[in-house]
């Protein structure tokens, strides 16, 4: 074999290698992409989920009257969870739920620094406003991933 096609074979074969590789980065990034997406659809249905428990609450009035008021006119189609909660709906019904939903921030707030100036920060109450702060930060998270589609 002569000088020219060892070189060829050599790269052939680092071609090849190349491809081999690439081949892999693609299969690997598929795998990723598709694993991804399945999280992302399993999101998605659980957040449906939990807005259809939400509405279905509001309808029944257990989450007060402005929710119910409200959901009523979601359910025509009037506005939506996301209109409400960024200020597009400025209905009486949707200031009062935001201003509360403000309010209830402020207070866990206040009741967070209250707690930080005991000597003991680690009691039971310290414990339960940071529970209720980190599901009200989950909860709003929640909401905001809300696909504005909705609107």
């Amino acid at each position: 074999m002569s000088e020219a096609e060892r070189m060829a074979q050599a790269a052939i074969t680092e071609v090849r290698e190349a491809l081999a590789e690439l081949h892999a980065s693609v299969a690997e990034v598929q795998a990723m992409t598709d694993r991804e997406g399945r999280e992302l659809r399993e999101l998605s249905e659980q957040l449906s989920r939990r807005d259809e428990e939400r509405a279905d609450a509001a309808r029944r009035g257990e989450l007060g009257p402005q929710w119910q008021r409200l959901q009523r006119r979601i359910d025509l189609g009037e506005t939506s969870v996301h209109a409400i909660l960024t200020g597009k709906d400025e209905s009486a019904d949707a200031d009062l739920l935001r201003a509360t939903a403000m309010e209830n921030t402020r207070s866990l707030a206040v009741m967070q620094e209250d707690e930080l100036d005991d000597e003991d920060p680690t009691n039971e109450t310290f414990a339960a406003v940071r529970q209720d702060q980190a599901e009200l930060q989950a909860l709003l998270a929640e909401i905001r991933s809300i696909p504005r589609s909705l609107d």
